[in-house]
């Protein structure tokens, strides 16, 4: 018990502290914005006190980025600025939060169910492979021109690399399942508010069929798994962009439905929009929504062009660093996109992109045009590798359509939303079709193919009890965490997490050897894990030494 009242005190600490630079970030816009020094209760349709995370870690990414162009991310001038973005909170200090049944299960039931699975995560593959050591190189140096020569699948890593390396403080690294925690908390909060105090009928009807979904991943084939977000091992960040895909698209579709969108709504929207593509750039589909969005909240406040440059500069402003920052490491606008690249640099090896973009291709299990799609299907593990869980998918998506049916009254829509939501998600399917149908990228998509029925749904037939909602939603979480986990807490079990960097398997059981004079790779495998002089590259890299390092091979 003594090790779980640990964890509980560093997650909260670390959720608390992504909050209250949410919330100082939110006092500062909404200074600017609204000219006011208070915080405004909802945004995004939602209670402040639920996307303040969200911001938090937008904010605090965004400016590790900043700075390590210039500074290694284990600076102590780096600590200084992470608590300094906390000192706006002391512009408006507002009394604790009102202690009822609603805040109990959002902010201490759910956290406190989710800590579990801290007992039994253990590290994804590609932390070992790509993800801590790519974190070690930020905690040692400033940016370095060509890292991606250093091993190109750090062209791939996000804004997470850089939210995570700063937590390698603690060396148990729970903390970088606490960053995934955090989302999962997010959504349920999302949920469980929505489903019962929501503005408008469509999120709240929309929440409680998820709700629903998440119960139905329990049950099915080979496990039930049905595309609703699960508990990944530390490194992957798919569920945190599933989640984030999830809110900001639900959130535009309603905002545009209703002709309702504020200022500040429409600041922080485009910042977390540019905070899903830093996490991962395939949730680049957002973008055709967001244009809609941006569009309507132009026509709805008469916004001028300067007016509208405006509300969107702190998200332009970061979002020219973030792709300052992949040309200089990667030499690509977007990588591994071989037509954004610049092949000028010197130490850009030329049409190395091409093969990396191959490598993902092949990776993902993507549907090439002109392939027949029984040789697609037939292909080893095409298929077989997601068939339950797209299966699961299909059978609780009509299960919660004739539930639909059954217990709520219809509402009809106009023909032009019905035309925005069907081509939004036909165009993020197809995408996924051609970018790789794996589950783990199709969490956002499913969850949102489900919540589309809250749209049609005008009332209920029956009377939707509270605690009916309250059951579902502490279900929904106590199954998410699994049931290994409980057991490991239970018997004492050690973490599978490990500080990689003196952990004995890796450097005496496993060991590095020297493929020549400056650099090693694993004896086993081709996880480097936080080694910096471990590549898998297995080139001739130099690193020619300076203010800015730079990378050549």
């Amino acid at each position: 018990m003594l090790l779980y009242a640990h964890l509980v005190i560093k997650y909260l600490i670390l959720y608390f502290y992504f909050y209250f630079v949410g919330r100082a970030t939110t006092l500062l816009i909404s200074n600017k914005i609204l000219k006011s020094k208070k915080i405004p209760e909802y945004f995004l349709f939602t209670k402040t006190s639920i996307i303040f995370p969200l911001i938090g870690m937008a904010v605090v990414g965004n400016v590790l980025i900043m700075l390590n162009y210039f500074f290694s991310l284990s600076s102590i001038f780096i600590t200084s600025i992470l608590i300094v973005l906390l000192s706006p909170n002391f512009l408006n200090v507002q009394k604790s939060l009102k202690i009822n049944i609603e805040n109990v299960i959002s902010f201490i039931s759910i956290p406190l169910i989710l800590i579990f699975s801290t007992f039994d995560i253990p590290y994804n593959y590609d932390a070992g492979y790509y993800h801590l050591l790519h974190q070690a190189w930020l905690r040692d140096s400033n940016l370095i021109f060509g890292m991606v020569n250093i091993f190109w699948p750090f062209g791939m890593s996000s804004i997470f690399e850089y939210l995570s390396a700063i937590l390698w403080f603690d060396k148990s690294f729970v903390l970088l399942h606490f960053l995934n925690l955090i989302f999962v908390q997010i959504l349920y909060q999302f949920l469980f508010f929505h489903s019962l105090k929501s503005k408008f009928n469509s999120l709240k009807f929309s929440s409680i069929f998820i709700l629903i979904y998440s119960i139905f991943d329990n049950f099915g084939f080979e496990g039930g798994r049905n595309g609703f977000i699960y508990i990944q091992g530390v490194g992957k960040q798919d569920t945190a962009v599933g989640v984030l895909f999830f809110i900001l698209s639900i959130y535009m579709i309603t905002a545009i439905l209703n002709k309702e969108i504020t200022l500040l709504d429409f600041t922080f929207c485009s910042f977390l929009v540019l905070f899903l593509y830093e996490i991962k750039v395939s949730s680049v589909m957002i973008f055709p929504l967001f244009c809609i969005y941006i569009f309507n909240s132009v026509k709805a406040n008469n916004f001028t062009f300067i007016k509208t440059v405006n509300y969107l500069s702190p998200s332009l402003f970061f979002g020219f660093l973030w792709f300052l920052k992949s040309i200089l490491t990667t030499g690509c606008i977007i990588f591994p996109v071989s037509i954004t690249c610049f092949e000028n640099f010197d130490w850009y090896v030329k049409n190395s992109t091409k093969d990396y973009e191959g490598i993902t291709k092949f990776a993902s299990y993507n549907y090439e045009l002109g392939t027949s799609l029984s040789d697609w299907v037939a292909f080893t593990g095409s298929f077989e590798y997601r068939r339950s869980v797209f299966l699961n998918f299909i059978i609780s998506f009509f299960v919660i359509y004739i539930i639909k049916i059954v217990f709520f009254k219809k509402k009809k829509n106009s023909l032009s939303f019905n035309i925005l939501v069907i081509s939004f998600l036909i165009l993020n399917f197809l995408y996924l079709l051609f970018y790789g149908p794996i589950p783990r990228y199709a969490i956002g998509f499913c969850i949102l193919a489900v919540s589309i029925f809250g749209f049609f749904v005008g009332s209920s037939k029956i009377n939707i009890d509270k605690k009916l909602l309250y059951f579902l939603t502490i279900f929904s979480v106590i199954f998410i965490v699994r049931l290994n986990s409980y057991n490991s807490f239970l018997d004492f079990k050690s973490f599978q997490l490990f500080d990689p960097r003196n952990n004995e398997e890796i450097y005496v059981d496993i060991g590095f050897s020297n493929f020549n004079n400056n650099w090693v790779i694993p004896n086993e495998g081709d996880q480097c894990w936080a080694n910096l002089k471990c590549s898998m590259a297995k080139s001739d890299i130099i690193i020619k030494e300076g203010f800015f390092k730079t990378a050549y091979r």
